[in-house]
C-alpha cells in the first residue's frame, strides 16, 4: 500500500469532510501500520468551534453554488484565522498556516 492510498483511505472515511482527529488514531492498527511504513501523521491543529462553523458554512455555500459567500468566508478564514482551504468536487481540506 502506498502512502497516497493510506491518505485516501483516511479521507474516504471522514464523512464530515474535515481532518480526522488524529488523537483517535494514535493507538490504532492504522497508526501502527503507518509507523512501520515510516509514514507520519501531523497532529490536527486545534481550532475554535467558530472556525469549524465557518468552514462548514463555507462548504455549504459552495455546495449551493453561492460562490460569492464561499469566497468571502474563505478570505475571512485566511485573514483572521490563517486557515487555507482546498476544495475538490466532493470534499474540502484545510490547514492552519504557522
Amino acid at each position: 500500500i502506498l502512502s497516497h492510498d493510506i491518505c485516501k483511505l483516511i479521507r474516504d472515511h471522514d464523512p464530515a469532510h474535515t481532518l480526522i482527529n488524529t488523537s483517535e488514531i494514535s493507538s490504532s492498527p492504522l497508526q501502527k501500520l503507518m509507523s512501520i511504513l515510516g509514514i507520519e501523521i501531523q497532529r490536527e491543529t486545534e481550532v475554535s468551534q467558530n472556525v469549524l462553523d465557518l468552514l462548514e458554512l463555507r462548504w455549504n455555500a459552495r455546495q449551493n453554488r453561492d460562490f460569492a459567500t464561499a469566497d468571502r468566508l474563505r478570505q475571512e478564514l485566511f485573514d483572521h484565522h490563517h486557515i487555507v482551504v482546498e476544495d475538490s468536487k466532493t470534499e474540502y481540506r484545510w490547514k492552519k498556516l504557522t
